[in-house]
């Protein structure tokens, strides 16, 4: 703010680049809004985003070499982000979650939607420790000493299963020095 104080407004871009900076400011509390109170505001995200889309097309349409090649960079970016893993990381936290609420439905005294929340986060994430542990602690409380057993034991093979992975990674990543 004191650069555009000290320079002047049309030297520093103009409405363009602080309109710009403006709506990229305002997309995280758009994202948080509309996540923290179930209100659609992300719609409104399209506009900015049309605007961009128009303008770059534009210029494209220029045939400016500097264009083009920020544009061509631009698809291949976001092609790119689509070879994201996040069907498996999605599963995961979901079994993360239910498995956290298993354990505050059982400090809130209500042994069956914890056992249920243990139960559906064991199926969505057999191979997480914190998940067989938590639906250890949730069978033991409720008094289903084999189950608690058998989740114990899986929750440290499983344990055991990550580290063993992580050694491999570990030592495979060292060079031989043979």
């Amino acid at each position: 703010m004191i650069g555009v104080v000290a320079r002047g407004w049309k030297t520093t871009g103009g409405w363009e680049v602080w309109s710009t900076i403006a709506v990229a400011a305002a997309i995280p509390v758009v994202f948080y809004v509309s996540s923290r109170y179930r209100v659609p505001l992300a719609v409104f995200l399209c506009i900015p985003a049309g605007v961009g889309a128009s303008t770059l097309i534009g210029a494209v349409r220029a045939r400016s070499r500097r264009v083009v090649v920020a544009a061509s960079v631009g698809v291949i970016v976001a092609l790119a982000s689509g070879l994201a893993p996040d069907r498996g990381l999605a599963r995961s936290t979901d079994a993360g979650a239910l498995a956290n609420r298993a354990l505050g439905w059982l400090r809130a005294d209500r042994p069956d939607k914890a056992m249920d929340d243990a139960r559906l986060a064991v199926s969505r994430g057999p191979d997480s420790a914190q998940v067989w542990f938590n639906a250890g602690v949730v069978f033991a409380a409720g008094g289903q000493s084999g189950y608690a057993e058998t989740a114990y034991l899986q929750a440290l093979a499983a344990d055991s299963a990550s580290r063993l992975l992580t050694a491999k990674r570990t030592s495979s990543a060292r060079p031989n020095p043979a």
